[in-house]
C-alpha cells in the first residue's frame, strides 16, 4: 500500500499562498515577486488512464472466432500498458512491431513518467512497412527525455553472433490500483496488427518476483547486447530457459520428448497411454527432423500423439506421415490459403504439452512447454524464451486449446500422406520451405 501525504498549510504560509494567488506572482530569490511562467518541465500526472492488470493464467487468440478471441492476448497487453503508473516501468522484447495502438499507449505511458524500453529486430522493423516501429523509435529516443525510455534494435541475436531477436515477452511494474509489481507475459505473439488479426497465438502470464527476475536479467543482457549462452532459471516447478546457444544436446523440446514414456500412464493419460500434443508454426531443417524422429518413436511405442503445424518440410512429413509402424501420426495443418494457394492466415503458436509417464516424475505428470521458438535450426542461434511448467493447472488449458484448434474447419489433414506418404504426394512439398515464394509467398522463417 502506498501512503499519500497531505500538504497542511500553517496560518502564515496560508496567508502567503493567498497573497501570491491574488497577485499572480511567485517569490523570487531577492524576496520580490516575479511573474509566474508555467514550466514545460513540470512533473506529468503519473495516474494511468486504466485499471486492468492482466491476471496470471494461459491465454489463446483465434483469428477465426469472435473479436474478443482475436484480441485475447493483444488487449491484455494494451490494457496493462494503460494501467501502469508513471512511477513504474515497462520492458518489452519482440521480433516485429507494427501496431499503432501499442505505439500510442507506450508513448502515453512514457509521457506520464513510465520508463519504457522496447527491444526489436532491426531488419524486419526497418523494412519500410513497419511504420509504427519507426514512430515509436522517434518518440522514445528523443533527446532530453527524462524517463530513461528507449527503443533498442538488434541486427541479429541481441545476445549472440547470429540468428535474430525473436523473443516475445513483456514485463511490468506498478500496475493498477494495487500497484502490482512483477507482472510477466511470455508469448508467441509479435506486437503487430497481423499478430492478432491473422494468427493463432498463445501466452502465459505470471505475478512472480522470481519469474520476473529471471526474465529481467536476460532482458538487461539483451538491452546492453551482452553476449551469452543458454540460461535456465528454476522457480519451483517452473523452468525458464533463454537462448541463443542451444544445440541438439541441450534442446529443451527434445529433452522433454526423450523423458516421455508411453505406457502405464495414470492421470492425464488416454487409456493408459501418455498423451502428447504439440502446435508449432514451422517444423523443418535438422532440428525439425530430429523432433519428428523422436515423435515417430513415441507414436510407434504407443503414445497418444497429435500434431498441429502451419509449415513443414518434405523430410519431416516423410517421417511423420510414414506407413511404417503404427502408420501416419495424426496431424493437421492449421492455415488458410487464398485462391492462388498462398498461405495468408496461419497458426503461429509454439508449444508442447504432455500428460502421463515422465522420467523421474511419475505416471501422472502434467507438463507444458510454451515459448517463442520455431522447431528449426534458426532458433538455436536466436534470442528465444521457452518455459517448462510442471502443473496440471497450467497444462490442461493447452489441451483444451489444442482440441479447439484441431476441430476448427481451418485445421485440415495434410494434403500429402492422408492415407500414407507416397513419393508422388511428397514431391509436391519443397525439400525445405521456400520462404517468400510459391505457397509461402507471404511467410518468413520467423513468422509474421
Amino acid at each position: 500500500m502506498r501512503l499519500h501525504q497531505k500538504n497542511i498549510l500553517l496560518p502564515s504560509a496560508l496567508a502567503l499562498a493567498i497573497a501570491l494567488t491574488l497577485v499572480g506572482g511567485a517569490i523570487a530569490p531577492s524576496g520580490k515577486t516575479s511573474t509566474l511562467v508555467p514550466s514545460a518541465a513540470a512533473a506529468p500526472n503519473p495516474t494511468p488512464p486504466s485499471n486492468a492488470t492482466m491476471k496470471p493464467g494461459s491465454y489463446f487468440s483465434y483469428p477465426n472466432r469472435s473479436s474478443a478471441d482475436r484480441v485475447a492476448i493483444r488487449n491484455r497487453v494494451l490494457n496493462t500498458i494503460n494501467s501502469t503508473w508513471g512511477t513504474g516501468d515497462i520492458k518489452m522484447t519482440t521480433w516485429s512491431f507494427n501496431d499503432y495502438g501499442m505505439k500510442n499507449a507506450l508513448a502515453a505511458a512514457r509521457d506520464r513518467g513510465v520508463k519504457v524500453t522496447v527491444i526489436g529486430s532491426r531488419s524486419i522493423n526497418n523494412d519500410g512497412k513497419h511504420q509504427a516501429w519507426l514512430a515509436l523509435k522517434s518518440e522514445l529516443n528523443q533527446r532530453g527525455d527524462t524517463s530513461g525510455s528507449s527503443v533498442v534494435e538488434c541486427g541479429g541475436s541481441c545476445r549472440g553472433a547470429g540468428g535474430t531477436s525473436h523473443s516475445k515477452y513483456f514485463l511490468f511494474n506498478d500496475v493498477g490500483s494495487l500497484h502490482r509489481r512483477n507482472v510477466v507475459m511470455q508469448t508467441s505473439m509479435n506486437l503487430t496488427g497481423f499478430g492478432y488479426r491473422d494468427q493463432w497465438n498463445q501466452a502465459t502470464v505470471w505475478w512472480s518476483a522470481n519469474v520476473y527476475n529471471a526474465f529481467n536479467q536476460v532482458f538487461e543482457l539483451a538491452r546492453t547486447k551482452t553476449r551469452g549462452g543458454v540460461r535456465t532459471y528454476r522457480t519451483g516447478n517452473v523452468y525458464s530457459t533463454f537462448w541463443p546457444g542451444a544445440s541438439r544436446s541441450n534442446d529443451v523440446i527434445l529433452r522433454a520428448l526423450n523423458n516421455t514414456h508411453c505406457t502405464g500412464a495414470t492421470a492425464g493419460g488416454v487409456n493408459g497411454r501418455t498423451r502428447v500434443r504439440m502446435i508449432n508454426y514451422a517444423i523443418y531443417q535438422e532440428r525439425g527432423t530430429a523432433i519428428a524422429k523422436r515423435l515417430r518413436q513415441l507414436w510407434n511405442g504407443g503414445c497418444n500423439v497429435r500434431i498441429i503445424y502451419a509449415v513443414s518440410s518434405r523430410p519431416v512429413l516423410k517421417i511423420l506421415r510414414s506407413n511404417a509402424g503404427r502408420g501416419p501420426i495424426p496431424m493437421r495443418q492449421s492455415a488458410t490459403k487464398n485462391r492462388r494457394g498462398e498461405i495468408v492466415r496461419y497458426n503461429h503458436s509454439k508449444w508442447l504439452a504432455i500428460s502421463g509417464v515422465y522420467a523421474g516424475r511419475g505416471r501422472g505428470t502434467y507438463t507444458v512447454l510454451p515459448g517463442s521458438a520455431n522447431w528449426a535450426n534458426l532458433s538455436y542461434t536466436s534470442d528465444e524464451q521457452i518455459q517448462q511448467i510442471f502443473s496440471s493447472t497450467w497444462t490442461r488449458p493447452y489441451f483444451w486449446a489444442f482440441d479447439t484448434t484441431w476441430n476448427q474447419s481451418t485445421s485440415r489433414p495434410p494434403s500429402v500422406g492422408r492415407l500414407g506418404s507416397g513419393a508422388r504426394a511428397l514431391n509436391s512439398i519443397p525439400e525445405q520451405p521456400t520462404w517468400g515464394r510459391g505457397q509461402y509467398k507471404y511467410l518468413t522463417p520467423e513468422g509474421g
